[in-house]
């Protein structure tokens, strides 16, 4: 056989060409004239969805009520001195900090809302894809000597074989529909908490981040009908749209972070199994610990010991970072008695912010890897720091521990976050294609390579708007072959 009939064959069948005919219509007579006509078709979807979902982003903040201007008199009183909730949580008191959005009797409508065997099902009706799964555990560290060691939640365990490995799930998945009730209960308690601030009129807003507001975007592009499992609830506080500018203490925030915690914390205690207990942990109790700046940490101990982490709230200003949250979408349902209301990202900036971490995890990790760069980096004391376009990377010459932004980083926490990234940036490109119409009825070569055009012209765009680091256009393609590998199924 000629080597073209080969070529002819092999394309035919789908073999080593870049798509499969027999998913066209017809054949065509010019192979590489129908590719190029599909790319541009493509990249004018993929231009046209980025359109589209920055003209809904605009529909949602014109659609909003603007906040009153003047002070409120339900005000929450922001000035009032600081709780300490870590040393006396047992005697935490909502009034008089909520006195003016809680009655005592709104409080008690709360906490049988709470004690309903049903409170998982309330949030399924309004968040269809907010899932609470047993618990995946990490990668492990694999040793010379054959053992695993997992660290979870801050607590090293030490695998030595199969079984050991099955009852470590095991006991960190014994108390499952426990740990669904009061994650279905805090994010309810959190949805209460928002709808009230935001008819106040009050300075700040609650707003999702993280696995709960993908699970948000999710619901409201495609009904939730992709499930997002979610291990704890990430929130943060920003200013409110279309509020009078905040007196931009970060003192406030604090402030605020400890009542919304300390409320949250004193209605689940009401409803929570026998044995289990709440702690709140500040960012003042573990300075030394990467990522609890400006946060407040809840958990609920199980009668086992085993903590069961609920909701990191973050209050920090940001105000060195790309603002990733002025653009807001929000869930109003409206159950029986109570409003619920949540805020989260518009699903183009939190796609957008995923990507801005993937791509420095996964420049950070090319630079750890490179040995010869790195070993000047440690070898030599004249080498200040490795400037990349996400920041400095540096070594400690006294321990040789390098450093991004000033806090230590390794290959196994580059790993860790890559992981966690590529998750929830493939889930939003898949469910911002399948709510776009012109996605409908294209073939899987069109929908495969779609993703990967998209998410380019979406850090293209980003980049010429100045929300996104400069990174020239072989890192852009590096960064999308690792989330969408090229393939068979792909024309690019």
């Amino acid at each position: 056989m000629s080597n073209k009939s080969r070529k002819s064959n092999r394309l035919r069948k789908g073999g080593n060409g870049p798509l499969y005919p027999d998913t066209m219509p017809h054949v065509f007579g010019n192979l590489e004239d129908e590719i190029k006509k599909q790319m541009l078709d493509i990249k004018k979807t993929a231009l046209s969805i980025i359109k589209t979902r920055a003209e809904a982003e605009l529909s949602s903040q014109t659609s909003e009520a603007p906040r009153t201007n003047t002070a409120d008199v339900n005000s929450l009183p922001l000035d009032s001195p600081v709780p300490d909730l870590t040393n006396d949580l047992t005697n935490y008191d909502p009034h008089p900090f909520w006195g003016n959005l809680f009655t005592t009797d709104d409080l008690n409508k709360i906490i049988e809302i709470l004690k309903t065997d049903d409170v998982c099902n309330k949030i399924k009706g309004i968040v269809p894809a907010f899932e609470i799964n047993a618990e995946e555990l990490p990668e492990p560290e694999k040793r010379a000597d054959g053992v695993k060691v997992y660290n979870i939640n801050n607590t090293t365990h030490f695998i030595q074989d199969d079984n050991q490995l099955a009852e470590l799930k095991a006991k960190y998945n014994a108390h499952l529909p426990e740990k669904r009730k009061i994650m279905c209960a805090a994010l309810m308690i959190l949805g209460i908490i928002s709808s009230k601030m935001q008819t106040t009129n009050q300075e700040y807003d609650v707003v999702a981040k993280g696995g709960v507001a993908v699970s948000f975007a999710l619901t409201k592009l495609t009904g939730g009908n992709t499930r997002v499992p979610v291990n704890d609830l990430d929130f943060k506080l920003i200013s409110a749209a279309n509020a009078t500018k905040p007196k931009g203490q970060s003192n406030q925030l604090f402030i605020l972070a400890k009542h919304i915690g300390g409320l949250v914390a004193w209605l689940l205690k009401k409803v929570i199994g026998e044995g289990y207990s709440i702690s709140i942990l500040e960012p003042s109790t573990k300075p030394h610990q990467q990522g609890y700046m400006d946060i407040i940490k809840l958990s609920v101990r199980r009668p086992d010991g085993i903590f069961i982490p609920v909701l990191d709230l973050d209050f920090g200003n940001n105000a060195t970072e790309i603002n990733y949250f002025n653009k807001t979408f929000r869930i109003d349902p409206k159950p029986d008695n109570m409003p619920v209301s949540f805020i989260y990202q518009s699903d183009r900036q939190m796609l957008a912010e995923k990507l801005y971490y993937y791509a420095q995890y996964f420049d950070i990790k090319s630079e750890l890897e490179n040995n010869y760069g790195m070993g000047m980096l440690k070898a030599n004391s004249n080498v200040a720091a490795t400037v990349t376009p996400f920041g400095r990377i540096t070594c400690e010459p006294s321990s040789n521990v390098v450093k991004h932004d000033g806090k230590p980083i390794e290959v196994v926490t580059c790993d860790r976050f890559i992981k966690k990234f590529k998750k929830s940036i493939m889930q939003l490109t898949d469910a911002i294609i399948r709510s776009s119409p012109e996605s409908s009825n294209k073939s899987k070569p069109f929908l495969k390579t779609l993703e990967r055009v998209l998410l380019i012209e979406l850090i293209k765009d980003l980049v010429n708007k100045k929300q996104f680091p400069e990174i020239h256009i072989g890192l852009i393609a590096l960064i999308v072959d690792s989330i969408y590998p090229r393939s068979q199924d792909t024309f690019l």
